[in-house]
């Protein structure tokens, strides 16, 4: 992930196409048949970099962003259709892709920093909040981009967690 100008147009392109581009592809296919049932939900998974941003992965944060986007505008279009459209954003997630960084969280104040839970979600914990946008528990959301990232984002500034007594 690099900042715009060092950024290759081929990286954006890519990047853009499988955060973005699959949410796209995934909804076209769907919707006809979702509409034909009458209904359903469709839940798209962003990230809180697309709710906030990060320093030099633009094209990741761009893609997230508009991830969010296209999120609230299904929402409105297909509502007559019985289509409720809603986002899962998550912060870190302790799987393969950010295999390379999760040993920061192995740092007590370090983790603290990045998570005031001081940890890594799940994968299951992800999956648990998409259950829930899919049920009919969540009936009457649509448009909502659910932040599920144990506070990263509910804070001003990161502070070191307070000293264990």
């Amino acid at each position: 992930m690099d900042a715009i100008e060092t950024t290759s147009l081929e990286d954006w392109n890519r990047v853009l196409g499988i955060n973005l581009g699959s949410v796209f592809l995934a909804s076209k296919a769907a919707i006809p048949h979702i509409r034909t049932r009458g209904g359903g939900s469709i839940i798209n998974l962003s990230s809180v970099a697309g709710t906030r941003s990060l320093i030099d992965a633009h094209t990741y944060v761009a893609g997230k962003g508009a991830v969010n986007s296209l999120t609230r505008g299904m929402a409105q279009t297909y509502a007559v259709d019985g289509i409720r459209t809603n986002t899962v954003a998550p912060g870190f997630i302790d799987t393969p892709m950010v295999a390379s960084v999760i040993g920061a969280f192995d740092d007590p104040v370090v983790a603290g920093l990045l998570c005031p839970m001081g940890r890594a979600a799940q994968p299951e914990e992800i999956a648990a909040c998409c259950l829930f946008f899919a049920s009919d528990d969540a009936s009457y959301c649509n448009g909502a981009c659910l932040e599920v990232d144990g506070g990263t984002t509910s804070r001003m500034f990161a502070l070191p967690p307070p000293p264990a007594e």
